[in-house]
């Protein structure tokens, strides 16, 4: 009797291992798939700056000198 009951509770935790690794097949491969749509998204962004244009308003002020009134 004990025997049973020890094969059972064997196979269920082989069961719970076989979905735990397929889970985790499948959500490796998700979070690549991720990644590879972040990276193309960022590649075709890559162009876009938040740096202001050239010849913006105080382009030709440096630091240095003091803003007048």
């Amino acid at each position: 009797m004990a025997v049973l009951v020890v094969l059972i509770l064997i196979a269920l935790v082989l069961m719970f291992l076989a979905g735990n690794a397929r889970a985790l097949y499948y959500l490796t491969r998700e979070v690549r798939l991720i990644e590879q749509k972040q990276q193309r998204r960022l590649a075709e962004q890559s162009g876009i700056t938040n740096a202001p244009p050239v010849g913006a308003a105080n382009a030709g002020r440096t630091p240095s000198q003091p803003v007048s009134p």
